[in-house]
């Protein structure tokens, strides 16, 4: 019909399969998606990446001279400032540990699973608790295949440190993070994050105004805006240090990285992603 084909690609499959050691790269099934992922990339008019590493994705896969790399754009993932900030006055909960102004909190939103390592934090916490250091305290927001286990290492730890929220409405999550005083991103150390970085709870963050840290390979977003800051990865160690950080921070210097989040988030509004994407459409 002479419309034109234009693909999304927002996380890759199946080489996120294979980089979890969930499938071989040589097996039937992976091989079979490959193919499938390179015809619909030959195909497409506009190749789209949420990671600013789409180019170099195909190059390592030896696609370069079936995909036309000209018509590869990366546009991000990001965030309705306007809605996010609105949901923060409309849609609050009462909880006391959310409440409590007497300790530092650090938010985790996602999803209890192998691929987001969310037992780096349970033994962060531990380490921090052996340190006598008694009011700074994780809330876990999310649910997963891993819940039960994670919960199981904290009552074996007897963490006092560590509260699983369960899951929430997308909606109360802004006002969740507005209430922290750093947003925590953890990972399975993998060779994909050279490809970019573009987790949706990314953005949650910056728009909540608070430092984020990250034991995953943010492509500098953190530290060179000075937004966060990113940390060794699947070393408890050095999340404890890089907490400490924040949580003996002046707070001249704090509320910099909190500023810098909040502007930070603005370039990733939907209103300007929007632009981005209808020039895409638009090109020849």
């Amino acid at each position: 019909y002479n419309a034109k084909f234009i693909a999304e690609t927002r996380d890759m499959w199946p080489e996120t399969l294979v980089a979890m050691g969930a499938i071989s790269g040589n097996s039937i099934p992976a091989k079979i998606l490959y193919k499938l992922e390179k015809f619909i990339y030959k195909k497409t008019d506009k190749l789209i990446f949420t990671m600013s590493g789409g180019k170099d994705y195909i190059k390592d896969k030896g696609w370069e001279k079936e995909v036309d790399l000209k018509k590869v754009k990366h546009i991000n993932n990001g965030i309705d400032i306007e809605e996010f900030n609105k949901n923060i006055t409309m849609y609050q909960i009462n909880d006391s540990d959310v409440l409590n102004d007497e300790i530092f909190k650090i938010m985790y939103a996602g999803a209890l699973g192998e691929a987001n390592m969310v037992i780096t934090i349970l033994e962060t916490a531990k380490k921090l608790q052996d340190m006598g250091i008694e009011d700074i305290k994780f809330l876990i927001y999310g649910s997963g295949y891993l819940e039960e286990e994670l919960k199981k290492y904290a009552e074996e730890n007897s963490l006092k440190n560590i509260c699983f929220k369960g899951k929430v409405e997308k909606k109360y999550v802004p006002y969740i993070l507005s209430r922290g005083q750093l947003n925590i991103i953890v990972g399975k150390d993998s060779y994909l994050y050279k490809y970019g970085f573009s987790q949706n709870k990314f953005f949650d963050y910056l728009a909540s105004g608070k430092p984020i840290i990250s034991n995953r390979d943010c492509h500098k977003l953190l530290d060179e805006l000075k937004c966060g800051l990113t940390v060794e990865g699947e070393s408890p160690e050095a999340l404890a240090e890089g907490i400490l950080k924040f949580y003996n921070m002046p707070k001249e210097e704090y509320d910099i990285y909190c500023n810098n989040a909040l502007k930070i988030a603005q370039d990733y509004d939907f209103e300007i992603l929007t632009d981005k994407l209808e020039k895409v459409i638009l090109e020849d």
